[in-house]
């Protein structure tokens, strides 16, 4: 089998992608945290079915177009691949979502190492503490911390 080997333009697109990248962090950490929730668009189809007598009728369907799921899917992969991306990411959650949901669960000697909740009671517990409106930034933040740190999705218990 013959290995591709990517030209040296190809390289360089590729480094200025994840330069890019990490430039436009804090507006994609944005987006995807302040976006409004995705769209359900109503698709018609019509139908003509050959018969004695020739009928037609219309079929709606919903499409849903979800462009921040996705953005989010794509920050949470580059975690996965680049954790030097991923602790910015961190870092960037952090600032939104604040540190007094970590004193809930750290113990004095472990204060600073990472904290990634799995169990929904604690999780529970930590969005009571910085407030509804940061879940979406806090779950982000749990995410990105597991992909950053295991290289894998977060799984709920």
């Amino acid at each position: 089998s013959t290995r591709h080997h990517p030209t040296p333009d190809q390289i360089r697109n590729a480094q200025k992608l994840l330069s890019e990248t990490r430039i436009f962090l804090p507006q994609l950490v944005s987006a995807v945290l302040h976006s409004p929730p995705s769209l359900q668009l109503p698709t018609h189809h019509h139908q003509t079915i050959q018969s004695s007598s020739s009928s037609s009728s219309s079929i709606t369907t919903t499409t849903t177009i979800d462009p921040i799921s996705s953005l989010r899917s794509l920050l949470i992969h580059r975690c996965q691949i680049d954790p030097s991306l991923g602790i910015e990411l961190c870092w960037l959650l952090e600032a939104e979502v604040g540190r007094k949901w970590k004193a809930l669960f750290e113990h004095r000697q472990q204060t600073g190492k990472r904290l990634i909740l799995i169990v929904q009671a604690d999780i529970a517990q930590a969005i009571a503490t910085i407030g509804a409106e940061k879940a979406s930034a806090f779950n982000l933040l749990q995410d990105a911390e597991m992909a950053t740190a295991f290289g894998r999705e977060r799984e709920m218990e």
